[in-house]
């Protein structure tokens, strides 16, 4: 997001630039082909990296593999999902649940009530 939104602000201080002349175009114009282009630029940055990162993620399989590892790796996958995953979802769950108490108890009708 913040790729996207420093090209935003690169092209539109270039589109400043511009006289009227130059731009040919109605100011919305331009502005909605700046956030097009942004948006078409951030998109070939996420995929760039899927595609570099492609290769190394298709040798961890290989030697997760080749060395017979995958019993031990899935052992230690589901671990991380059944038990550290849910204590932390957990906590979250209880901390939500208490910062929405905390503002229902602000926001009770008792403090709403007019006072003149």
């Amino acid at each position: 997001m913040r790729v996207r939104a420093g090209l935003v602000a690169v092209i539109y201080q270039k589109a400043l630039v511009l006289s009227n002349d130059e731009r040919g175009k109605a100011t919305g114009d331009i502005v909605n082909l700046m956030s097009v282009d942004a948006s078409r630029l951030q998109d070939l940055c996420t995929y760039g990296l899927m595609i570099v990162s492609a290769p190394l993620q298709v040798m961890d399989e290989y030697s997760i593999k080749l060395y017979a590892w995958e019993h031990a790796f899935l052992r230690r996958v589901l671990f991380v999902r059944n038990e550290e995953e849910l204590k932390m979802l957990r906590k979250i769950g209880i901390c939500t649940v208490r910062i929405c108490q905390h503002m229902g108890s602000l926001l009770s009708s008792d403090s709403l009530e007019y006072r003149p």
